[in-house]
């Protein structure tokens, strides 16, 4: 009940939002979800390690589109080299000659597995989420502007990402995302810089 009151304030906040509030409001999701699933982590299941991954970077739907921001934070849980993730991420079109940009939001849960204990780590995941947002619809008054359209629909992320882990506690990294879905199918670039539990200590 937590996560899906939490959404609903994401959409009805994201249309207002700028780059830099986006980030803080993203950011600021991610500790509450970790408070509200902390006693799972920490109690009743025993995890090899957990993070908080704020990224950063650029998406384009299809070919021929302006490159265009995207930023989000992902949750993650580590057990036997698999991960468990929860992923938030909103998009804000680049767009000159025409109103409004567009924007979209995404929620998902990931599942899947990271090779590399020590220094670097691949890892790949796939799942299931949530999309919405609006899309330039009918035009309207000039020929800059256009009709509004709200949407909403169901997503299939799949992500591949290579993080450098120079402290057990933080990693750099770039991570590739797609997200399948009717509406606005997407595929993005992101920096990614991740905190918390990654490894044990080298010896």
């Amino acid at each position: 009940m937590k996560i899906d009151y939490i959404s609903i304030i994401i959409f009805k906040l994201s249309p207002k939002l700028n780059p830099m509030k986006t980030f803080c409001l993203t950011t600021f999701i991610a500790v509450l979800l970790i408070i509200s699933t902390n006693e799972s982590i920490n109690g009743q299941i025993t995890m090899d390690g957990y993070s908080i991954n704020p990224k950063l970077g650029a998406f384009n739907y299809k070919a021929g589109d302006d490159l265009s921001g995207v930023a989000g934070v992902e949750i993650n849980a580590f057990k036997n080299h698999i991960i468990y993730a929860l992923d938030y991420y909103h998009y804000e079109e680049f767009v000159l000659f025409a109103n409004p940009s567009e924007k979209y939001n995404q929620i998902d849960f990931l599942i899947g597995k990271y090779i590399g204990d020590r220094l670097f780590r691949f890892q790949y995941q796939g799942g299931l989420g949530t999309f919405w947002g609006f899309k330039r619809g009918a035009k309207i008054g000039t020929f800059l502007d256009y009709k509004k359209d709200n949407f909403f629909t169901i997503g299939i992320p799949l992500k591949l990402g290579f993080k450098v882990i120079p402290a057990r506690f933080i990693s750099i990294g770039i991570d590739f995302q797609a997200n399948i879905n009717l509406e606005k199918p997407t595929s993005m670039a992101l920096i990614s810089l991740e905190i918390g539990k990654l490894r044990d200590k080298i010896k």
